[in-house]
């Protein structure tokens, strides 16, 4: 979706040059910026996402091994705490990494920091 969004406002921008306000010219080029800039991150986003789901399969494996070899430390199955422990810290790397490309590439972010 965002490819298509991408060519639309670029066409759009070129298509609007010297027969239209400033206003709209402005607000094309603005569009088509932020949408360029956000591919990347959609693409990082949809890799975590599967990542993330690679992850899920991988526990639930686990647990069943877990439950059926009856491993439970101190009356309570504890077995994947770090794996969670290690997931949540992953997840927070990506979605702080991905707020801070966007403001370090958009060149207005970029000019107020």
């Amino acid at each position: 979706m965002n490819c298509i969004s991408t060519k639309y406002c670029k066409r759009r921008y070129k298509s609007l040059f010297g027969r239209s306000s400033l206003n709209g010219r402005y607000q094309a080029k603005e569009a088509y910026e932020i949408a360029a800039l956000m591919q990347p991150a959609y693409c990082y986003a949809f890799i975590a996402k599967v990542r993330y789901y690679i992850y899920k399969v991988i526990r639930s494996k686990l647990v069943k091994m877990c439950v059926h070899i009856k491993t439970c430390l101190f009356g309570k199955s504890q077995c994947f705490d770090f794996l969670a422990y290690m997931h949540l810290q992953v997840t927070t790397v990506i979605a702080s990494s991905l707020v801070m490309w966007l403001i370090l590439v958009h060149p207005r972010f970029r000019r107020k920091m």
